[in-house]
C-alpha cells in the first residue's frame, strides 16, 4: 500500500483474528495503523461487510467498550462524545454502537471508545491528539463547509495543545472521479475534471496545523476491494475507520 504523507511518526500494525460463524479463526480485512501516543485507526474493507451493521462486531474484536457513531450529513457539524465510561461485569468487551448526532466529525478523549464514520466514496479520516481522537466523514461537500478545520478547530478549544497527527483513508481517487464544474468551484478549483480528494484533504489538515497526515492511496471507485457508491448506486454499503486511544 503506497502513501503520500509528511514525515511522521505512524506505524502499521498487525489487524487482530476475529471469529467466523463457525467458530474458526477469521482475519479482518482492513488496515490498522498506529497513530502514536496509545491511539488506533482501523479502516476497513468490502470484506469487512457493511461498517453500519458490523461495526460493533469490529470494535469488539478490537478490544473495545463502546462504539459511537453519527448521522452523517455532508456538513461541517462537529459532534463530541460525553461522559464516564461503564466497564462491563468482569472487564469482559462488549461493543455497542450509539447513535449520535447529526454531524460529520465525531471526537472522544475516553480510553477503548470507539469513533467511527462511513463511508463510500467519501473519505474517511482519523484524527489524534495526545488526549483525544477523532473520526471524520470528508466528501466534497465536507471538504467544501470546512469540516476538517472545524474537526480541529473543536480539538483545540477541547484543550489539545499537542502535535496533531491524521491519516486519510481510502476514497474516490483521481484516477476514476469526474466532477463537473460547480464542485471544482466549490473546492476553490478551475472547472470540471478529475478530482484528487485525499490531496485537497491532506493540503486542508496541514493548513488547519495538523503536524502529520498520511493518505492511503486507494481508489473506491476502481478498486473492488471497497464499496463504491459511484460504481455500485444506491445499494452500496459502506466501509470507513473506527478511530480509539487505548487504556493508559
Amino acid at each position: 500500500m503506497s502513501t503520500r504523507s509528511s514525515p511522521q511518526p505512524f506505524k502499521m500494525e498487525r489487524v487482530p483474528t476475529s471469529t467466523d460463524a463457525g467458530g474458526q479463526p477469521a482475519q479482518l480485512a482492513g488496515c490498522m495503523i498506529a497513530l502514536g501516543s496509545g491511539a488506533h485507526a482501523y479502516f476497513s474493507a468490502r470484506a469487512d461487510g457493511d461498517l453500519r451493521r458490523t461495526g460493533a462486531a469490529l470494535a469488539a474484536t478490537l478490544g473495545l467498550r463502546e462504539l459511537h457513531t453519527l448521522r452523517q450529513v455532508h456538513a461541517a457539524e462537529v459532534r463530541v462524545v460525553a461522559g464516564a465510561l461503564r466497564v462491563p461485569a468482569g472487564g469482559r468487551s462488549r461493543a455497542a454502537p450509539r447513535q449520535a448526532e447529526a454531524g460529520d466529525a465525531l471526537l472522544c478523549a475516553e480510553a477503548l471508545c470507539g469513533v467511527a464514520v462511513f463511508a463510500a466514496d467519501c473519505l474517511p479520516i482519523a484524527l489524534s491528539g495526545r488526549r483525544i481522537v477523532g473520526a471524520i466523514h470528508a466528501g466534497w461537500r465536507g471538504l467544501a463547509a470546512g469540516v476538517i478545520e472545524a474537526a480541529v478547530a473543536r480539538l483545540r478549544a477541547l484543550g489539545e495543545r499537542g502535535a496533531l497527527r491524521a491519516v486519510i483513508g481510502p476514497g474516490a481517487g483521481p484516477c476514476c472521479y469526474e466532477v463537473g464544474a460547480e464542485v471544482g468551484r466549490a473546492l476553490g478549483l478551475d472547472g470540471a475534471g478529475r478530482l484528487d480528494l485525499a490531496a485537497i484533504a491532506r493540503r486542508r489538515a496541514l493548513e488547519a496545523g495538523v503536524a502529520h497526515v498520511r493518505a492511503l492511496e486507494r481508489c473506491t471507485i476502481c478498486d473492488r476491494s471497497f464499496f463504491s457508491h459511484r460504481r455500485e448506486g444506491g445499494k452500496a454499503a459502506r466501509q470507513g475507520v473506527i478511530v480509539w486511544r487505548e487504556q493508559s
